[in-house]
């Protein structure tokens, strides 16, 4: 999955509790492909997304730039 099919997931997916994560395992160490550790950013965007996207810094800059905002936040994070 490149990084333009994270950021459309991050925008068509409602919850980092989707179903889409069921199987995923808990840790992205734990991650057996590089699908499964996609899937683990995406979650991990999506729960940067729910956490500050009512922010108006957070908020300006993902309208700007949609799904790759929250995929490159999470790129960047340590424990993403």
């Amino acid at each position: 999955m490149n990084e333009l099919e994270m950021a459309q997931l991050v925008e068509n997916t409602a919850s980092s509790h989707d179903n889409i994560f069921e199987s995923l395992p808990k840790y992205h160490e734990d991650c057996q492909s590089k699908e499964e550790a996609d899937l683990h950013l995406v979650q991990a965007a999506l729960r940067l997304r729910e956490r500050y996207s009512h922010k108006p810094f957070y908020a300006k800059r993902a309208a700007k730039h949609g799904g790759r905002y929250w995929i490159g936040l999470a790129y960047s994070a340590v424990n993403a």
